[in-house]
């Protein structure tokens, strides 16, 4: 991935940097989810919670670490189940 600012500068983006921002951006969301739901917002909790496991199934099937991939398709499900027992 590139990035072109308007200055001229160019930036290269590797693929870890990519999978590294993927996996911050999973980590937040997932946190987020766990403090929504805490506190009793759970639909807004849960979503955040099922887009969080989405990042993670994303970096785990990358790395290939079934493990983490299992857990977190379980996560998603679970995620799911509850943002539609909350509709």
């Amino acid at each position: 991935m590139i990035t072109i600012y308007k200055s001229g500068i160019v930036k290269f983006h590797s693929p870890a940097n990519i999978l590294k921002r993927i996996s911050w951006l999973g980590t937040v969301l997932s946190i987020l989810g766990a403090f929504l739901v805490a506190n009793s917002i759970f639909l807004t909790g849960y979503c955040f919670f099922a887009t969080g496991a989405v990042l993670w199934i994303i970096v785990a099937k990358i790395q290939k670490n079934e493990a983490m991939l299992f857990l977190e398709i379980v996560f998603l499900i679970a995620n799911i189940n509850g943002i539609l027992n909350n509709l």
